[in-house]
């Protein structure tokens, strides 16, 4: 038995190693991976086999005993195909070909070209065919699709040009974003209705995985290589399965695909990102394939009760053995993912108002307290003292009621509904004209931090105002980029920033803010690193200016802008 496990060890390493190998342009022969393991030759061609029907898209019972040796032919780095596309950077290598980063000479933008693992291969009535699928990707309009600029003949193969996405794709989002339940669900919800926009045009992917699908800004997806739907319904052409880990079972039993197969597909990558797992891995290919054929689907729900029972009843209908009792559309499953985020958004939306109700009721103690206080006082100072330093008054169950208000965007108002959004709790994105501001007045001494972060335009800033009616006297301090410089300052009522202690910045440069505030008085860090102090007497000076009110600012008519405002924190 001992031996039997041992063997096992073994063989996984080996067949581990031969697809690591693959995955470099290299194919080991099945008589050479097994010298020193003779004995396990039957079962490693066996294991090739299984590997080559999930990455070469081969019938799993092909029969070869002949040793099978593929190369990749790499396109030469800084070459310039066809007087246009500057060859730049290798992507990354697959069963299906070669991805590169290319410069476009002619639009001075990059763009993605795949082509195929070898020159000189395709038949020119393949090539035909393959042009007249192209033809039908590249009429897709849709966001969640990577568009498909042009297809390219060099020497008798297809090089496809389409959009170059920066950021990674949705495997690299799972291993490296804390994203949450409403973002999963939310990407989840465009890849449905991107995936019925090409159902809709005759299109079926056949091969979707987290590995095909981009994320782009803001969390858009965007599905990717269709380069096994080309030959969708070309009937001489052998059927494809594409990975294994996310093929369906007609797949696997190589019956023709439909759409039933993408919905199956899109099962896996929903199990996937919401719990970081595959519903069937196994060591084996063989294993693999008899727990996709007959392994009951896993509950999202028992391995996280936090999982909402709806989004349990999606997987199940996406992941049925049947492909009749699937989803009959992607739009169907579209709806069925837009009401759950709804029902999410109204529960969460349930709670920050019942947070509010409390906050609500602790301020107005709160007040009543610090007055009742000072009328006991009788002092002529009383109100002075109030209103100078509130902050004393702030139990720390209140303050940290303001600092989770100060992080939440149903607590701001912004009379421009489209310019802020809230990507994730505790930050703040504005982009284009408008301010986004507080709603609850604040003490006149505390320290303020948050970080921010320009993307582009010269007037986002940070802006406290008085409360107070008169408008001439209302605004008091910027702090930003106003002013049409390209330095971090503080700016208002007349007081410039200090010009020797301005400190240079770099869009997209994450600045880590501090403003203390106190007895009218300010002082300015970034980065630990004073840049700013000041005086501002009329802080006290009139009864009118009893507290404070903060606004973001993203731009105005002049200087339109996009910047990120995140992790404010109030101290007393």
């Amino acid at each position: 038995m001992a031996q039997n496990t041992q063997d096992e060890e073994v063989l996984s390493d080996l067949l581990l190693y031969w697809e690591e190998e693959f995955e470099k342009g290299l194919s080991i022969s099945p008589e050479e991976l097994c010298k020193e393991y003779p004995h396990l030759l039957t079962q490693v061609k066996k294991g090739i086999k299984a590997l080559r029907a999930s990455i070469w898209n081969e019938p799993i019972d092909t029969d070869t005993s002949e040793p099978i040796t593929e190369i990749f032919e790499f396109l030469t780095l800084q070459s310039v195909i066809k007087d246009r596309f500057r060859i730049d950077l290798i992507l990354g290598t697959g069963g299906h070909g070669i991805v590169y980063k290319a410069w476009d000479l002619k639009l001075h933008r990059f763009v993605a070209i795949k082509s195929a693992k070898k020159f000189g291969a395709l038949p020119e009535q393949k090539k035909l065919e393959l042009l007249e699928e192209a033809r039908k990707i590249g009429n897709l309009k849709h966001l969640g699709i990577l568009p498909l600029y042009d297809v390219l003949d060099l020497n008798s193969t297809f090089l496809m040009i389409s959009e170059f996405v920066e950021a990674g794709d949705l495997t690299n989002a799972i291993n490296t974003k804390n994203l949450t339940l409403i973002q999963k669900i939310t990407i989840l919800h465009k890849i449905a209705l991107a995936l019925h926009h090409a159902h809709e045009n005759g299109i079926i992917h056949r091969d979707l995985k987290c590995s095909n699908i981009l994320l782009a800004d803001e969390l858009q997806p965007k599905i990717c290589d269709f380069g096994n739907a080309f030959d969708q319904n070309n009937i001489n052409l052998e059927s494809k399965i594409g990975s294994i880990h996310y093929a369906s079972p007609e797949q696997i039993m190589e019956s023709p695909p439909n759409i039933s197969s993408d919905i199956w597909s899109f099962g896996i990558i929903l199990y996937n990102l919401t719990s970081g797992k595959l519903p069937f891995n196994a060591d084996s290919p063989q294993e693999l394939i008899q727990q996709i054929m007959h392994q009951p689907t896993p509950s999202l729900k028992l391995m996280n009760p936090k999982i909402p029972k709806r989004l349990d009843r999606i997987l199940l209908s996406c992941l049925q053995k049947d492909p009749s009792k699937r989803y009959s559309s992607a739009a169907t499953l579209a709806l069925d993912l837009e009401s759950l985020l709804n029902s999410i958004n109204k529960n969460v939306h349930r709670k920050k108002t019942m947070l509010l109700s409390l906050f609500s009721f602790s301020f107005i103690a709160l007040g009543l307290t610090t007055y009742w206080y000072t009328f006991l006082l009788k002092s002529p100072m009383g109100m002075d003292i109030v209103r100078a330093k509130p902050s004393r008054s702030l139990a720390p169950q209140n303050l940290a009621i303001l600092n989770s208000q100060l992080n939440l965007i149903a607590f701001w108002t912004n009379p421009k509904k489209n310019c802020w959004s809230q990507p994730r709790e505790g930050l703040f994105l504005g982009d284009g004209v408008g301010n986004l501001s507080f709603k609850e007045p604040l003490p006149l001494n505390f320290t303020l931090q948050f970080d921010l972060k320009v993307i582009n335009g010269l007037r986002a800033r940070l802006i406290l105002n008085n409360n107070t009616e008169d408008k001439s006297e209302r605004k008091l301090l910027h702090i930003g980029n106003e002013g049409f410089t390209r330095t971090i300052g503080l700016y208002g009522y007349g007081k410039d920033p200090l010009i020797d202690k301005q400190i240079p910045y770099e869009i997209n440069q994450l600045l880590h803010c501090k403003l203390i505030l106190k007895d009218s008085s300010f002082r300015f860090f970034v980065d630990d690193l004073e840049v700013s102090a000041g005086s501002f007497k009329s802080l006290h000076n009139s009864s009118q200016k009893s507290s404070l009110i903060l606004h973001l600012s993203s731009g105005d008519n002049f200087s339109p802008g996009t910047v990120e405002f995140s992790n404010l924190k109030l101290d007393p």
